[in-house]
């Protein structure tokens, strides 16, 4: 069984770099009400500023993305047991994560109960760089979700994590990121990362019942749209060390467009099946072999401007 380290979920003391940074993110789908959410906060104490990133996506087309960077960090955003930036902040309240968004076309209030506690998806230590510090977790999410007048009530499925340390972003050329949940009987957490030096680093692990199990070997396919960001439809496929493999099939809803310095990357909120179960992950993929930092020029099947829209398919 996983060991609950309740230091994890707490602030970390920053180190003397710029490219220190503490963040949370937070995903869910609610597939009966048909609507999926991506929260981000990411701070960075040393220049004491922050970025957020506020995804909200429906069956129904309506969605709403915010992407903020460069807030400045007030003495109440940053505490043990809390993390804040301008209109957004998460909170550790007793065993769970509550998350809120205060935004005039957006309001956010969701709880985030876990199924096991947060689990180190980098064993191998293969990810120093990139996420020195990065505990994972999938659970139950419910709450409000406000999108212009449009009101949702959420009661899903929802995956997050805490990552701390020294974080260079240039280093990811293109990756591939599959994390979810089918309830508490299987989560899980897959990732691909090509590396500046053409290496090809694979990572991951499944959680049943509070059992972890690190994978043996991931292999992620994306289908892209002709923008070269939206998901259309993707397989995760993780072999375990018994030689049992496990096929994800993911139905993204739709996608959020988010970036940090030279990264860009989209989150597609899916619904997802394995076998005979059936839950949700987030599909995140990015495609940047020139590690530029241009805004895509458009997105067919994922959301790239600020504030509400509507999907046209």
């Amino acid at each position: 069984m996983i060991v609950y380290d309740p230091a994890v979920e707490l602030a970390h003391p920053p180190e003397d770099d710029r490219a220190w940074q503490e963040s949370i993110v937070a995903l869910w789908l609610d597939p009966s009400a048909g609507v999926g959410g991506y929260l981000r906060i990411g701070q960075h104490p040393v220049d004491g500023v922050a970025g957020t990133v506020v995804g909200i996506v429906t069956d129904e087309g309506l969605r709403f993305r915010r992407h903020t960077r460069d807030i400045r960090l007030q003495p109440a955003d940053r505490s043990p047991s809390r993390f804040g930036a301008g209109a957004f902040s998460y909170e550790l309240a007793g065993t769970h994560g509550h998350f809120e968004v205060d935004d005039p076309d957006c309001e956010v209030v969701v709880d985030f109960h876990d199924f096991y506690p947060p689990t180190d998806w980098d064993p191998s230590r293969e990810l120093t760089d990139i996420a020195a510090g990065h505990h994972e977790a999938s659970g139950r999410v419910t709450g409000t979700v406000r999108v212009g007048e449009r009101v949702f009530e959420i009661d899903g499925l929802g995956h997050r994590d805490h990552s701390w340390g020294v974080r260079h972003w240039d280093l990811v050329v293109c990756h591939r990121w599959c994390g979810g949940t089918c309830g508490p009987e299987l989560s899980w957490s897959a990732v691909i990362v090509v590396l500046p030096d053409g290496s090809l680093m694979k990572n991951g692990f499944v959680v049943r019942h509070g059992e972890v199990t690190v994978v043996e070997d991931v292999d992620i396919l994306t289908c892209i749209e002709p923008d070269g960001w939206s998901v259309r439809s993707g397989h995760c496929r993780m072999t375990l060390p018994d030689g049992e493999v496990l096929h994800v099939e993911c139905e993204p809803v739709d996608g959020i467009v988010l970036g940090h310095g030279s990264y860009l990357g989209t989150e597609a909120m899916s619904r997802v099946r394995c076998g005979e179960l059936e839950g949700i992950a987030d599909l995140n993929m990015s495609n940047n072999p020139r590690r530029g930092t241009a805004e895509p020029a458009s997105a067919i099947a994922a959301v790239a401007s600020e504030g509400i829209s509507q999907r046209d398919r």
